[in-house]
């Protein structure tokens, strides 16, 4: 898979795991299901997710994990990247283990 496919893949999962809180937000704010559409496609989608500081940390974890096929996951990864995607954007220390620390520091 290339590059580009593989950040296709990952803001494309990203964006299905916020799907109804963002319609949420989206018909609070009054914008149409249809002025979304009109944006729909690949580089609309990974800017907006970009712009979300743990969504951003989460699709840096997602891709880094995708790259390695040799990692192991451990129980506790999924628990990890649940609270460490918000954490690393707005606590000025955390403290992981060496794993998922490696994963958040690769560029």
């Amino acid at each position: 898979m290339s590059l580009m496919e593989l950040r296709q893949k990952v803001c494309a999962i990203t964006l299905a795991d916020i799907r109804e809180p963002l319609r949420d937000v989206l018909a609070e704010l009054g914008i149409t299901p249809a002025r979304v559409y009109i944006l729909q496609g690949e580089p609309w989608r990974c800017e907006l997710l970009e712009m979300m500081p743990s969504r951003r940390a989460d699709m840096h974890l997602r891709t880094q994990w995708a790259k390695n096929a040799s990692l192991k996951p451990k129980l506790s990864d999924l628990n990890d990247w649940a609270y460490l995607g918000i954490a690393v954007c707005y606590c000025d220390l955390v403290v992981t283990e060496n794993q998922i620390n490696d994963l958040f520091r690769r560029s």
